[in-house]
C-alpha cells in the first residue's frame, strides 16, 4: 500500500513533564533536546494532535514531525498514540523517542532500534498505548544518585542539573541533535554505529 502524500519522513517524540517547575530537570532531558532541535530547525510547536505539541520540521531536506506530550511523563503514550494515529504511514523504524536514562552516566547517549521500557515510565506508557515496542530510541544518560535510599531516585530525576553539569548537558544536547540528524538521513543503524561506540 502506498504511503499517504502527507506522511512525514520521520517523527521525533521528546519525553518530559509539562510546566515550568520541571523545565530544567533531569527527567526533562528529552524535552530539552526536542526544544533545541525545534529551535535549530525553525519548527513552531502548536497544539495537537491529542495531548501534545507538535510541528513540522525540515532536517537535511527531509520533512518530519517534532512532538512533545502535554501530559505527565507516565502518560506519554497518549501523545504517542495520537501522533501515530495522525500519521499512521510513518513506520516505527522512522519514529524516534528521546528520553533520560538512569542507567547511563551523564554525558553518554545511546541509540537503540527497539526493546522494552527499561524501567522508564514514559517509555512504558508509549509501548502500552501504541501496542508495540517497535520504535527507535535515543537514551540520554543522567546517571544514578549516589545513594539507593527510598525516594532518592525520584528526587534525583526531578532535580535540576547542577551548575557544574550544565556544560556537559549542553554538549549532550548538541550531540543529540547531530545524532537525530544522522538518524533522519541514514537511519537507526548509522546512528547506533556512530554514537553507541563513544
Amino acid at each position: 500500500m502506498a504511503s499517504s502524500p502527507d506522511a512525514p519522513d520521520f517523527i521525533v517524540l521528546g519525553l518530559g513533564n509539562p510546566g515550568e517547575r520541571y523545565r530544567s530537570t533531569r527527567h526533562n532531558f528529552g524535552f530539552l533536546v526536542l526544544d533545541a532541535l525545534a529551535e535549530k530547525a525553525g519548527a513552531a510547536l502548536g497544539e495537537g494532535p491529542g495531548p501534545c505539541r507538535s510541528g513540522t520540521a525540515r532536517i537535511e531536506g527531509r520533512r518530519g514531525i517534532l512532538a512533545k506530550p502535554t501530559t505527565w511523563m507516565n502518560r506519554s503514550g497518549l501523545a504517542a498514540r495520537a501522533v501515530r494515529d495522525r500519521w499512521p504511514d510513518t513506520p516505527g523504524e522512522r519514529t524516534l523517542v528521546v528520553f533520560d536514562d538512569l542507567d547511563l552516566p551523564l554525558g553518554r547517549i545511546r541509540f537503540r532500534r527497539d526493546g522494552g521500557a527499561g524501567g522508564h515510565n514514559g517509555v512504558r506508557s508509549v509501548i502500552e498505548e501504541t501496542g508495540s515496542p517497535e520504535f527507535a530510541r535515543l537514551r540520554l544518560g543522567i546517571g544514578r544518585p549516589e545513594t539507593d535510599e527510598s525516594g532518592s531516585v525520584v528526587d534525583h530525576v526531578l532535580d535540576t542539573f547542577l551548575e557544574e553539569e550544565r556544560e556537559t548537558v549542553r554538549d549532550v544536547i548538541d550531540r543529540g541533535i547531530e545524532g537525530i540528524s544522522l538518524f533522519v538521513t541514514e537511519g537507526i543503524e548509522a546512528a547506533m554505529n556512530r554514537y553507541n561506540a563513544a
